[in-house]
């Protein structure tokens, strides 16, 4: 490096580039280094656009008449399918960001399908046995780890 470039570097010009010159008996040549600090971030599934959409589109249910209402039609029948997930406090970390619930059966399919036309994703967070969890028959809260 020559005298000048080490002095702009010193008072903080140019910091991240510089440019020299090199000279030989017949020719000239400029050339510029550039510096740039990369980080490489490992995109984790929870993190992608698709699974932020689908998880918004989850419905979180408290009571087995809230269920009813959302599921079943005029006829009591139910009007499509249901993915359903329980899960304790202990467990909502582990549901949202590694097993991504209800990714990819939420929003667009990649095949164009609208997934709430077909199913229909609840999740139900609890402490304790509730209607919802005797109905379908999920031991209490405090068994579940």
């Amino acid at each position: 490096s020559d005298d000048n470039s080490r002095r702009r570097y010193d008072r903080g010009d140019d910091v991240g580039s510089s440019t020299s010159s090199t000279s030989s008996s017949s020719s000239s040549s400029s050339y510029q280094w550039h510096f740039q600090r990369q980080q490489w971030r490992t995109v984790q599934l929870k993190d992608k656009l698709e699974v932020k959409q689908a998880q918004a589109r989850v419905l979180h249910v408290v009571s087995l008449d809230q269920l009813r209402t959302i599921m079943l039609d005029d006829n009591d029948r139910l009007e499509r399918g249901l993915l359903i997930c329980f899960y304790t406090p202990k467990l909502e970390e582990m549901v949202t960001d590694k097993l991504v619930f209800p990714y990819p059966f939420a929003g667009m399919s990649p095949q164009h399908i609208w997934w709430e036309d077909l199913l229909q994703t609840v999740s139900i967070r609890f402490h304790r046995s509730n209607d919802l969890s005797r109905y379908f028959n999920i031991p209490n809260g405090d068994e579940m780890t």
